[in-house]
This record gives structure tokens, sequence and C-alpha cells, in this order.
């Protein structure tokens, strides 16, 4: 689908969990949004824990025929955020303060799917350190990934 923004629309609703909302996504496959237009979806959720694939297409193309390492990147940064984001509840949010990727394979455009699987390493309640393999459908290991995660109180009335 090249017009991402007839996908439907996916909103986080604050009055749910983490969890619930990564299930939420899960049941509705690509959305719109920045996920949408990479062909990006989360598959699996459980607390601490998430995949996600990416539908290879040749948008995803760098200058010399690879996937992007941006594409990546975002598949990390995506799986580890909602890895993390599976350990809040309602009314809390995330936020990615810093994300680290290790380029050890190319990956070819003929690939059909990357998949990104992502676990909470650690936790204490304000922050969730992730880490992240993305491979290919061969198992080949692409990229490994590290996202310190920001983990952000409800909002009260006043802020």
């Amino acid at each position: 689908m090249d017009d991402h923004t007839r996908l439907p629309a996916f909103h986080f609703d604050r009055t749910k969990s983490g969890l619930e909302v990564a299930q939420d996504w899960i049941a509705r496959g690509y959305v719109s949004g920045f996920s949408g237009a990479l062909r990006v979806k989360p598959v699996w959720a459980e607390r601490g824990a998430a995949r996600f694939t990416c539908a290879i297409e040749s948008r995803h193309s760098n200058f010399v025929g690879l996937v992007h390492g941006g594409v990546a990147a975002a598949l990390v940064d995506m799986a580890a955020g909602t890895a993390a984001m599976t350990l809040i509840g309602p009314g809390e949010t995330i936020l990615t303060v810093d994300l680290s990727i290790r380029y050890l394979n190319p990956a070819p455009l003929a690939v059909e799917e990357l998949t990104a699987n992502a676990v909470v390493t650690y936790h204490d309640g304000r922050k969730a350190i992730c880490d992240a393999k993305v491979t290919d459908p061969k198992g080949n290991l692409i990229v490994l990934g590290a996202a310190h995660i920001a983990l952000r109180p409800a909002r009260t009335k006043e802020g």
C-alpha cells in the first residue's frame, strides 16, 4: 500500500495499561503514521518484551541497494519502546531518551521482512533499558540495539 494515510488511525489510549495498548495495536496491524509509512507493525507483546516486523519494499533502499540503516534503527526504537510500554499503567507514557545501534550485517532489499525482538533488561519505575535484535527471515543478525526509555508518570490536572 503506497498511501499509508489510508491505514486506520491508532491513538494511545491513556485509560489503558501499556500492555493493553500494545495488544490493541497488534490487533490492528499496520496503522497510519510513521510506523505505517515504514510498513512496521507489532506482532507479539508480553510484559517486558515485544516483537515487530517490517515488510521490506523498494522504498526502504539506500543508495547502494541495501535496506537503509534508518529502517532498522526505527524498528529497534519501536520494538524497544513497546517492550518498555508494556510495563506502564494507565495514564503513564514513555519516551525514548537514548538509542544505540550496532550494524552487524547488511540487509539486502531482497529480504521480504525484518524482525525486531526487544526485551527489557532493567526497570526501576522511572526508566527501562531494552535490548533489541533485528534479524532477517533466515535468522541472520542484522542489528543489535539498545534503548533507554523514560517512563513518565500520569499527568495531573495541573500538569
